[in-house]
């Protein structure tokens, strides 16, 4: 019914999933807003409580026998996978489509792989719920990582530039190492730096663990401890310290620029 009310035409259900076309992204995404609205004001019923997840794309399609087709089809099911219960996944293709009102309760959520892409393509979730809004608002994202494409690392005369997607760095006081890092306190293979699903990923491999500070201002910001551990990280600036403190060695830092 709901998709009705917006222009929408259901062209068939597959399983529990029900494929909608819709004349645009404004329409579409005012759809999927209401009907996230509309159930979680139904009571929930203890024993088989009813949730959502969609999906949406906008893009061209191929029509045929009241089906449609295309990859503007599968990335669609692809965001519907992506997607949680009682959340709504766009692509920023759809995002670039709506008015700026509707385009203000959304935010950027990832990056994912699609099958026939070579590049990953930008999500954004949909904030339909007042008190997610909230969270939006007070959750700054002017500064993180989350859509950087490549990563510089520094340590002394050592710098090395990770482009994504790809990305895959070694680091560690074994000259195999991708990243070289000559410190008493680092281990032969101590930690790797991965670029997965939008983000650079910092995994520690070592004895004495790794000390992360991510900080828009590298003189402040809480020190963090990984043993054994991943972190993304998400910020534009930031160090890394191989076994020992940066408050204690701060001459032995590693800072990483997302650029």
């Amino acid at each position: 019914e709901i998709c009705e009310q917006f222009s929408g035409l259901r062209i068939k259900t597959i399983g529990d999933e029900i494929m909608c076309r819709y004349p645009s992204a404004e329409f579409a995404v005012s759809a999927a807003m209401e009907m996230q609205r509309v159930l979680s004001n139904v009571p929930a019923s203890v024993s088989l409580p009813l949730k959502i997840k969609i999906g949406i794309h906008f893009g061209a399609v191929l029509e045929r026998s009241g089906d449609v087709f295309g990859d503007a089809v599968n990335i669609a099911a692809r965001m519907t996978s992506i997607a949680r219960a009682d959340q709504i996944i766009i692509t920023a293709e759809t995002c670039a489509e709506l008015s700026s009102l509707l385009r203000e309760s959304t935010r950027p959520f990832d990056s994912a792989p699609v099958r026939g892409k070579d590049v990953a393509m930008a999500v954004h979730e949909v904030i339909w719920e007042r008190r997610n809004m909230t969270e939006m608002v007070a959750t700054p994202t002017a500064g993180f990582g989350t859509f950087a494409s490549s990563m510089r690392l520094r340590f002394g005369d050592n710098e090395m530039i990770l482009h994504a997607p790809g990305a895959n760095c070694v680091i560690g006081r074994d000259p195999s190492c991708d990243f070289v890092v000559a410190s008493e306190y680092a281990s032969r293979v101590h930690a790797s730096i991965e670029f997965r699903r939008g983000k650079f990923v910092l995994i520690d491999k070592s004895t004495n663990g790794t000390f992360v500070k991510l900080d828009l201002d590298e003189s402040a910001g809480r020190e963090m401890y990984l043993r054994r551990e991943e972190l993304p990280l998400m910020s534009s600036h930031g160090r890394i310290g191989l076994g020992a403190s940066l408050d204690i060695e701060p001459g032995l830092a590693i800072r990483f620029d997302c650029i």
